[in-house]
Parts: C-alpha cells; structure tokens; sequence
C-alpha cells in the first residue's frame, strides 16, 4: 500500500468505480440536479449510467497511473460526467424527451437536442424501411444523399 508524503496516511491506488466518478460530479457541481434523477446520489448515478451506452472496453478501458502520483485513465467515467454535465443544462422537458427517448432504444450522446430530433426521426425511417424489407433500399438512399452533400463540399 502507499503512502502520501504529508500525513503517511495510506493512499487507495485503485481506480473508481464510474458510479464513484458519476456521485463524485453530483456532489460537487453547482448544477441543479435534473428533477428526474432520484434524490439519493448513488442512486441518481445508476440511473444515469443505465440509459447511457455500455462501455467499450477496447477504447474506453481504464488504464492505471504510468507514473508514481499519477491519475487513472478513465475514458468511459470522463463520457458518463461530461454527457451528464451537457444533460443537466437542457431544460427540464428537454432532459424528459431525452430520457424517454433513450428508453425507447435511441441512445443520446450529448448531442443538442435539434440534432437529437433528427436522429430520432432517421432512425424511425430506417425501422419502418427495413420493416418493411427494404434494408438495401434505405441504405443505397442513405449512401446517395451523403454523397449529395459531400460533392456540395468538395467542390
């Protein structure tokens, strides 16, 4: 176990937990905590990280200190408090049509909520598309739409 050097009080060396980091934002932050979080910040973290996406653990691993005193790298902990501070800022009927849409199976990843909005209505599209059978019809539309809008740039 080490030690720091002021007080030789043992020092935990293990990397938190993403409830840890997520209860840790709450609790300092300034921002109001969104009215459809639970009061009890543990509890209020959970729910937060049940209707965000599953880590990747390929890319979003933590990784320990490489250095004596340094910090954990922690990208998915990071994700979770920086969607969680970008959520709090929305409105209150804007958290709830995030929070019901993400219940609906449309992930949000911090995206402002006009954008949010057409991603719901593109992916409305593409189910009912493919629903219907038409998976390499929708595709082919997606893929000649995009290369609209990129020979506009390219030019």
């Amino acid at each position: 176990m080490a030690y720091a050097k002021q007080n030789n009080k043992p020092v935990d060396r293990s990397c938190p937990s993403p409830a840890d980091r997520v209860v840790h934002y709450l609790t300092n932050t300034r921002q109001a905590r969104p009215r459809c979080f639970p009061i009890d910040p543990h509890a209020a973290a959970m729910f937060w990280i049940s209707h965000q996406p599953a880590i990747d653990g390929f890319t979003e691993s933590a990784t320990p200190p490489v250095t004596p005193g340094g910090s954990w790298k922690t990208p998915y902990h990071d994700r979770l408090v920086e969607r969680l501070r970008i959520f709090a800022q929305l409105s209150a009927d804007e958290q709830m049509f995030v929070i019901t849409s993400i219940e609906a199976g449309v992930p949000w990843r911090g995206d402002p909520i006009d954008m949010y909005k057409s991603i719901i209505e593109e992916e409305a599209k593409m189910q009912s598309r493919i629903q219907a059978g038409q998976k390499e019809d929708y595709r082919d539309d997606v893929f000649k739409q995009m290369k609209r809008k990129l020979k506009g740039l390219l030019v």
